[in-house]
């Protein structure tokens, strides 16, 4: 390898050698994990995956518990899902998300569920129409 007399280069280059030797040195360092101080910086495995100080991450094996890498390890805490509404009539529940989702809500009323735009009838003696609007909420129409 040819040697490089730094005096001879541009300002420019030498600007340019310096940089590209910091980002060398930094790259070295963070691959072998030590600072520059020469101690080994704290680290946590998980997933198969190398997570630093401050690092946040779900679990692969759990969605719902997520970790931060802290000097004393990994830190996790698991999420609680809140229950879905009683009117809901679509729930998706796909692998990368914790909790299932309400994809569509409708109205609830004597624990069946109608569509939006629906009418019912209530049970007697009122028998009353009642149209599923967008809000979930029943609205009455009128008396039958």
């Amino acid at each position: 390898m040819p040697q490089v007399c730094i005096g001879r280069l541009s300002l420019q280059q030498q600007r340019s050698l310096s940089t590209l030797l910091w980002a060398l040195l930094l790259c070295t360092q963070a691959a072998l994990g030590f600072s520059l101080a020469g101690q080994q910086e704290s680290t946590c495995e998980a997933n198969g995956s190398i997570y630093y100080l401050g690092e946040w991450y779900f679990l692969d094996s759990d969605p719902c518990t997520q970790c931060e890498c802290t000097a004393e390890g990994s830190v996790c805490a698991r999420t609680e899902c809140t229950s879905l509404p009683a009117a809901c009539i679509h729930v998706s529940h796909y692998p990368t998300d914790c909790c299932p989702r309400c994809e569509k809500i409708g109205c609830e009323y004597r624990g069946v569920v109608y569509e939006l735009g629906q009418n019912f009838q209530t049970v007697p003696p009122h028998h009353v129409s009642i149209l599923c609007t967008s809000l979930g909420n029943a609205a009455r129409n009128a008396r039958r």
